[in-house]
């Protein structure tokens, strides 16, 4: 066992761990601050708001190395690959793999994936010219939920309850009179996904609300923001 490396848990998907050798380079995570921006507004000054901290990133220089040499022995292109895996797409989805990571170094976030890898020195077998030692500084970036929940002030609860009042549900119209599109209300702590498991009674609907809505993402929901529903299947 290796005892000054890095260890990589791929936890959704769930798979085996990766271990490697810790580089000479220090690990030094960076990020992880909020910062103000300035908002505009049409016909007044703009005013300066807070935003939330941003992505912890961590680069982590790695030695790959299972004790081989130049004459034969184990070789490291089973790892170089398992490695690579990690930063693709899964498939199906639209993101690499989340991941846990653990070792002797300052992790600051409990989930991470993979941004990039930087392959580095390698010296291969005399006869194969299969890699016994591979370098390579691994990127990794703090990995958190699209899927935002929104929080409301107080006054902008107030507002959406408002608005909800303002936009009582469609009144029953006749089998033959085409019925009015249902609408929703965002309210506070609400997500694409819990409108939809709540209106609609399947969270996977949540695209064909943002489809509708004309959402392109998801983050971008507010409160008392008026949402047209799609109707039954």
């Amino acid at each position: 066992m290796i005892e000054w490396a890095l260890r990589i848990e791929p936890i959704d998907p769930p798979g085996g761990p990766l271990v490697f050798e810790l580089g000479e380079t220090p690990a030094q995570p960076s990020g992880g601050v909020g910062g103000w921006a300035e908002r505009l507004r049409p016909t007044r000054r703009g005013f300066p708001e807070w935003e939330a901290h941003g992505l912890w990133r961590l680069p982590v220089a790695v030695s790959i190395d299972r004790g081989g040499n130049e004459f034969g022995g184990p070789d490291v292109e089973g790892d170089c690959d398992a490695l690579r895996g990690l930063g693709l797409q899964v498939p199906g989805g639209s993101r690499t793999p989340i991941l846990a990571l653990s070792g002797p170094l300052h992790i600051p976030a409990p989930r991470w994936v993979i941004n990039d890898i930087a392959w580095g020195d390698s010296e291969r077998q005399r006869e194969s010219g299969l890699r016994y030692r591979q370098e390579a500084v691994i990127e990794f970036w703090e990995y958190d939920s699209p899927d935002l929940i929104v929080v409301a002030s107080p006054a902008a609860a107030a507002a959406a309850r408002a608005a909800e009042a303002a936009n009582p549900a469609p009144a029953i119209v006749p089998a033959s009179t085409p019925a009015a599109p249902r609408t929703t209300t965002v309210v506070a702590g609400q997500t694409l996904s819990g409108i939809a498991a709540k209106e609609l009674g399947d969270h996977r609907r949540w695209t064909e609300i943002a489809d509708l809505n004309g959402i392109r993402d998801p983050r971008t929901l507010r409160v008392g923001q008026v949402l047209t529903l799609p109707g039954p299947r």
